[in-house]
């Protein structure tokens, strides 16, 4: 098991990959991202609903290149 506050890509990414940050709103919420080539992926949410960290579509890692925007209750 691997435990640190560092992101996991910062940590282990290769020469080859940068990761670009962004802060945006997906499905409603606001959550920092990272892309790497094309990928585009969740790496932390911001929320005061504790519920909404209960969503496995806004868990960190989750790839959301190719996502709906459109949320799910």
């Amino acid at each position: 098991m691997f435990h640190t506050i560092l992101n996991y890509y910062d940590v282990f990414k290769t020469n080859n990959d940068t990761a670009i940050r962004n802060a945006r709103a997906y499905k409603g919420l606001n959550v920092d991202t990272y892309k790497i080539g094309d990928e585009e992926y969740i790496d932390r949410l911001h929320s005061t609903n504790p519920y909404d960290y209960l969503d496995p579509q806004v868990y960190p890692f989750t790839n959301i290149s190719n996502a709906d925007e459109s949320r799910r209750f």
